[in-house]
């Protein structure tokens, strides 16, 4: 979301730090429409499967990111 203050950055919006999964766009459910395999009855049965399984919390996806792009996460000591 934009910046409460009135500064045009990015922030995260309150409701994303919650502990609850992340919302999806994605009205009709997960595609597979990108899929590299070439098993269709495979490959439909995973996305049936990942459709039921809860989205990532904001701190589940800080971990993804930090480990896809190679970062080690510490967490910071409160005073």
């Amino acid at each position: 979301m934009r910046d409460w203050d009135g500064i045009d950055r990015w922030v995260l919006d309150p409701v994303t730090v919650d502990g609850c999964g992340l919302d999806s766009g994605l009205d009709d459910g997960p595609r597979n429409s990108e899929c590299m395999c070439e098993d269709r009855d495979e490959c439909d049965a995973i996305r049936d499967r990942m459709d039921r399984a809860p989205l990532p919390s904001a701190d589940d996806l800080l971990h993804l990111l930090a480990e896809s792009l190679g970062y080690t996460l510490t967490r910071a000591v409160k005073p």
